[in-house]
């Protein structure tokens, strides 16, 4: 029987592809893998999935001269990197060694092929976020006037970090910032996961924030794709608290600018922003305290003159009330002075009246004009009730007394009997 070994085979595998494939195919692929060795060589394994399922892989390799120039001139259109989870329009070549199997060479990648499914994946994240109804929820909410409290993700270690703290810090009016770092990766795959990580992080404590910021320094414009993640993108659109970015690139806004509440091109620029809103607000309270002294000048200006007319008022009323107390002062004055003599006058008179009438109803008087008093018994004589024959009666002149013995009674002109 007939038999080869393996190298053989191989060797048969490689001829017969060599014979009937082209030099060279463009074809779609995402980076499902990537890295670099030391000499500069990339290898990739290139997936193609349906349905979130891998339904072609295969080995890739970029000569390390090749990638150089190729990933120079990708990131100067794309204004991004060559990485995993790109997909690509490449130019390979397909390469069967006896060795190592097969695999394909990538000679070329089409940059136009890249933007424009960079542009597609911005589409659908953006439709999704505005089907889902969140995309300007977060822009929807109220900046705080003066945010006090800030919660900064981003890496420790970022130049733009430092310069957002610095300017913060040795702001010339002195305004008191308080900020916490909520550290973070900010580019790449594992921000995909960092970002929203610290964002639940700050939710825990979301009573102790006013603001939240995204800062990432600047220098290279690559590895950014993640500002586009529905991921990064969703949290942001949906935080409670106002999220800012100063992201720090020059490229075409990202979907994380877009839903976050404000966005600003680098960190430098986000603390200016704050700073701004802070002196525009001092500016505001001095303007207000300004219209208050004016105000308050006006007022006391105002209730002075009042209290000078009030004053006049009552100074010409009191003369007026005065000059007319004196007058009638005068006058009960004068009364007072001619009610004595007058009350004594007339009392004097009116006690000689008294005495006339008392003198004239004195008894001696009485009896000088005639008239007598009878008494019997040494009793009052009133009426002849009573009377006995024999009895004395005593009768008082106004100089002398008589003496009788009653005999008969007489009354109205009869007889009485006894």
């Amino acid at each position: 029987m007939n038999h080869h070994s393996l190298f053989e085979l191989n060797s048969l595998v490689k001829n017969v592809l060599s014979q009937h494939l082209q030099p060279s195919y463009w074809v779609v692929a995402e980076i499902g893998e990537m890295h670099l060795n030391q000499k500069g060589h990339c290898y990739l394994e290139l997936i193609e999935q349906e349905n979130d399922e891998v339904i072609a892989k295969a080995k890739a390799t970029i000569w390390a001269y090749t990638y150089r120039n190729l990933s120079a001139w990708f990131e100067s259109i794309t204004h991004q990197s060559i990485q995993t989870g790109l997909k690509l329009l490449m130019n390979v070549q397909v390469q069967f060694h006896e060795v190592f199997g097969f695999s394909l060479n990538i000679r070329d990648i089409d940059p136009t092929y890249t933007l424009g499914e960079s542009e597609k994946k911005k589409t659908a994240v953006l439709e999704k976020l505005t089907k889902e109804g969140i995309i300007d929820m977060n822009r929807e909410l109220m900046l705080p006037v003066v945010p006090q409290r800030i919660a900064i993700i981003s890496s420790p270690t970022a130049a733009g970090y430092e310069d957002f703290i610095d300017q913060l810090e040795k702001n010339p009016d002195n305004f008191f910032i308080q900020t916490h770092l909520f550290k973070a990766i900010m580019q790449g795959q594992e921000a995909l996961f960092s970002i929203p990580e610290a964002l639940r992080r700050i939710h825990q404590r979301m009573n102790d924030f006013d603001l939240v910021v995204i800062i990432r320094g600047g220098g290279s414009q690559v590895d950014l794709d993640c500002y586009d993640s529905y991921d990064i993108c969703s949290h942001i659109a949906q935080f409670p608290i106002p999220v800012i970015t100063g992201i720090g690139h020059e490229r075409d806004e990202s979907i994380a600018d877009r839903v976050a509440h404000t966005r600003l091109k680098t960190p430098t620029a986000t603390a200016e922003f704050l700073l701004i809103g802070f002196r525009e607000f001092e500016n505001e309270l001095l303007s207000l305290r300004q219209r208050i002294h004016r105000v308050a000048e006006t007022r006391i200006e105002n209730e002075r003159l009042d209290l000078d007319a009030f004053a006049n008022s009552i100074r010409l009323l009191s003369r007026g009330l005065i000059q007319s107390n004196v007058t009638k002062l005068n006058f009960f004055e004068t009364q007072m002075i001619k009610l004595p003599v007058s009350f004594l006058s007339i009392n004097r008179t009116a006690l000689k009246n008294y005495d006339e009438r008392l003198r004239l109803l004195d008894p001696k008087s009485i009896l000088k004009r005639g008239f007598t008093i009878s008494t019997i018994n040494n009793v009052l004589l009133k009426n002849v009730k009573g009377i006995s024959m024999g009895d004395l009666l005593v009768t008082q002149t106004h100089d002398s007394f008589i003496e009788s013995d009653i005999k008969n009674i007489y009354q109205d002109g009869e007889k009485q009997q006894i």
